[in-house]
């Protein structure tokens, strides 16, 4: 598993970093909106899914790729240690 990776899902960079002690993920968008781009803080729900932890309010994109975002954590959390 990574610490922190990139990954673009539907067109949007995003930067993934996996934070500990709980696990849980800060993701931060690398699309130019603002020099340090917008951060998400993702936690695992009660249904082990990886959902933003505030509930603050989502760009419309964010939330329709969410589950993209949900499998692409989950595969780094499952995948052999680099």
């Amino acid at each position: 598993m990574k610490q922190t990776f990139y990954k673009t899902l539907h067109g949007h960079k995003l930067e993934f970093n996996r934070l500990l002690y709980p696990v849980h993920y800060n993701v931060i968008t690398k699309d130019g909106e603002k020099a340090e781009g917008k951060k998400f803080l993702l936690a695992r729900d009660e249904t082990n899914m990886w959902r933003v932890k505030k509930t603050e309010d989502l760009p419309n994109w964010f939330d329709e790729i969410s589950m993209d975002v949900h499998n692409t954590i989950a595969d780094n959390e499952y995948s052999p240690i680099n």
